[in-house]
C-alpha cells in the first residue's frame, strides 16, 4: 500500500498541535515522556500521523478530533 503524504496538511496539524500544547504550558518533553510520541517531528510537520496518533495527542491535549480539525482549518 502507498502512503499519501500532503506536506501542507501536515504542517497545519503541526503548527496547531503546537499552539495547543504551548497554551497549556506543556514542555515538549512532558508530552513526549507521557504519550510516548515525539512531538517536534509533529509540530514541525515531517511526520505523516497516524490517526491513532493523532488521537491519543488530541485527548492528552483534551481537545475533541471534530473541534482540533475545526482549527487546522483556520491555519494559515
Amino acid at each position: 500500500m502507498t502512503q499519501i503524504r500532503n506536506d501542507e496538511f501536515l504542517v497545519k496539524i503541526g503548527k496547531t498541535l503546537k499552539e495547543l500544547r504551548k497554551k497549556k504550558g506543556i514542555l515538549q518533553a512532558d508530552l513526549v515522556h507521557d504519550t510516548g510520541i515525539n512531538i517536534t517531528r509533529v509540530e514541525n510537520g515531517s511526520r505523516n500521523l497516524t490517526v491513532s496518533s493523532l488521537l491519543v495527542l488530541t485527548e492528552y491535549l483534551d481537545i475533541k478530533m471534530d473541534d482540533f480539525f475545526k482549527l487546522v482549518e483556520k491555519q494559515n
